[in-house]
């Protein structure tokens, strides 16, 4: 143990150049290249494709067709326009070719399509510069309509949701909303978990004690959704205290496991240990947990009253890597054992105030990688002298 705590990080390259960093990981075996296909963005009403340097490769506009979602796999496209005065909706595959067209009522707010083309699910409501959706529509692969779901009592926003394809389910979370006569609205109660499958019958629903979610997220077997509260809160000395719930729910929608936590700041995330697929890691604040996910047992919980995490990764070895920051510019690296035992920290200046994009740390645990928006640095983790 002395000689784990005894690490350091240590800066060895800088990259601005995106696909070189990709080519160095895959060089080193330490992380999957990611796949060089282009990143495909909706902006406006134009398809944009771009390397991994946000370069733009190609502009795509389909007249009078306006994008609305791409497949996670990219492959399949959705789109919709007015056509002679009536609104109609297309799913086209990546080279444009029309799969199916149908005349449509209503706006779609978003949608979710299935990486195989074969199934479609539509977010639609009312509302322009504050649109709310309390209407699903499930489709097949021609188009046709499989089930309406009208969700009178649980209205929600078109953002924010989570498409599972790998399980082929649909995932989100909303709030209640009470409107008035004069249309003004107002969000009241809990956040409610929902689950269907994709072809609408509703699996779950399970309402937590928090009025929003930090994030949600489905275990890869499909049997356990893993969910961190938005805790309530509120600013004492010009610091953030709050306080809010992890919970873990079965395929059934019961309750396994809960826990409290306090925090300093609205940040939380999941992450699933790739290397040991009964756990999952979990940051919240200033606390960083790790879990056994069939039975939300807590195995270990990391604290670090003046560190705010906002990313996570996990090596192979279940070696945790988090990025958090003290005060703005400054960022930290924390690397932690798979006993939630600080390995070593060190502080990353950040004086041109940079998003940082990702963290990933190497399937050994020996090297670290921190992406901003237009540069990338790599970290060596090793013994101190």
């Amino acid at each position: 143990m002395w000689q784990d705590m005894a690490k350091k990080l240590e800066l060895v390259r800088e990259f601005n150049d995106f696909e070189e960093l990709e080519d160095y990981k895959a060089s080193l075996r330490s992380k999957e290249r990611r796949i060089k296909k282009y990143r495909v963005e909706i902006s406006g009403k134009n398809l944009e494709f771009k390397d991994l340097n946000y370069k733009l490769v190609e502009s795509r506009n389909y007249g009078e067709y306006t994008p609305v979602r791409v497949s996670q796999n990219r492959e399949y496209i959705l789109l919709q326009g007015y056509v002679g005065g009536t609104r109609v909706t297309q799913l086209r595959n990546y080279k444009g070719d029309i799969i199916w067209e149908k005349e449509f009522e209503g706006r779609i707010f978003d949608a979710f399509i299935s990486d195989d083309g074969k199934n479609s699910i539509f977010f639609k409501g009312r509302g322009t510069t504050y649109p709310v959706v309390n209407q699903l529509e499930f489709y097949d692969e021609k188009g046709d309509i499989i089930k309406k779901v009208y969700m009178e009592e649980r209205i929600t926003y078109a953002e924010p949701k989570v498409f599972s394809d790998k399980n082929d389910l649909l995932l989100f979370w909303s709030r209640s909303l009470k409107e008035s006569e004069d249309g003004s609205r107002e969000v009241f109660g809990v956040a409610c978990i929902s689950v269907f499958d994709l072809k609408g019958n509703e699996l779950l629903e399970f309402s937590i004690k928090e009025e929003g979610i930090h994030d949600v997220k489905v275990s890869e077997d499909g049997k356990i959704i893993v969910a961190v509260g938005e805790g309530e809160g509120k600013f004492i000395s010009d610091k953030w205290e709050g306080y809010g719930h992890i919970y873990f729910i079965d395929e059934k929608g019961g309750l396994i496991n809960e826990h409290p936590f306090t925090y300093g700041r609205r940040l939380g995330g999941i992450k699933f240990s790739s290397y040991n697929k009964e756990h999952s890691i979990i940051y919240a604040g200033q606390n960083i947990f790790l879990f056994e996910t069939a039975t939300g047992k807590i195995l270990w919980r990391y604290e670090d009253p003046k560190i705010y995490f906002f990313l996570i990764d996990v090596s192979q070895g279940e070696d945790i890597i988090a990025v958090g920051y003290s005060e703005i510019p400054n960022l930290h690296l924390v690397v932690l054992n798979d006993a939630g035992e600080k390995i070593t920290e060190m502080q990353v200046d950040n004086p041109e105030d940079l998003d940082v994009e990702r963290v990933e740390i190497s399937d050994d645990g020996e090297t670290v990688f921190l992406e901003f928006l237009n540069k990338a640095l790599v970290f060596n983790l090793v013994q101190n002298e």
